[in-house]
């Protein structure tokens, strides 16, 4: 449990980070990342899921002894927005924007895809779902 609540930590801090970052200054956030910023309106919506996902990740790791199974849930959601991140990227951004973030934003969740399913797997092993 303790390998899972780490990585819910960790996802946590950057969910909540990068939600802020979006919600709060999204022209300047997107600027820093390079890219050609849509309505803003869209991007701080985008910032206040992040972070609703990271406290949502926050909660979990404090009850990860019960609730460790519902961790599939941000499985899913990484393993989604990996996708989207790795396809856009393929698929070709906006001109004027700049490709790095979109790899390094799929290189981020697959190795949050990884980090979830070992501790998965080491949760399974210590407690069967309730």
């Amino acid at each position: 449990m303790k390998f899972l609540r780490t990585v819910l930590y960790l996802s946590a801090v950057a969910h909540i980070t990068g939600g802020l970052a979006l919600l709060l200054a999204p022209g300047a956030a997107m600027s820093a990342l390079g890219q050609v910023p849509p309505d803003l309106a869209w991007i701080r919506l985008v910032g206040l899921q992040g972070t609703m996902t990271g406290l949502t990740q926050v909660i979990i790791g404090h009850r990860v002894e019960s609730l460790w199974w519902f961790s599939w849930t941000f499985v899913f959601g990484a393993v989604a927005s990996t996708v989207v991140f790795a396809g856009h990227a393929i698929a070709g951004v906006p001109a004027g924007s700049a490709l790095w973030p979109w790899w390094a934003l799929a290189a981020f969740g697959a190795s949050g895809i990884v980090g979830l399913l070992a501790g998965l797997a080491l949760a399974g092993l210590e407690r069967p779902a309730e």
